[in-house]
């Protein structure tokens, strides 16, 4: 499974109440994995299930303060174009990386 950054900031907007968020075109399993990835990125409070195959789900509670944070960031086109452009060239790297990345593009 591979990070999508797209959805990662869909998942963002919808715990913090967009509706016209639509993730039809997003598996099941990948938006557990992604939203796992928040979790693990310290950007959403929750927990997840790990079986044998995975991660087998996902239960996100909120938005924490570096959820926030990327959000504000992510709803600027400008902004997120360079946040994508960055993820992109970080995807193979670790959700740890990836946030180290984010921490400091928002020092702005």
């Amino acid at each position: 499974m591979k990070r999508n950054i797209d959805l990662l900031r869909l998942l963002l907007l919808r715990q913090a109440g967009a509706t016209d968020v639509d993730l039809a075109i997003f598996t099941e399993e990948q938006i557990t994995y992604n939203s796992y990835l928040l979790i693990k990125l310290g950007f959403v409070k929750g927990f997840y299930v790990k079986d044998a195959h995975g991660i087998d789900s996902t239960v996100i509670n909120g938005l924490t303060q570096h959820g926030q944070d990327f959000l504000e960031f992510a709803r600027n086109d400008a902004d997120w174009k360079k946040l994508k452009a960055v993820a992109d060239a970080t995807n193979k790297q670790p959700a740890s990386r990836l946030r180290q990345v984010f921490r400091l593009l928002f020092a702005r």
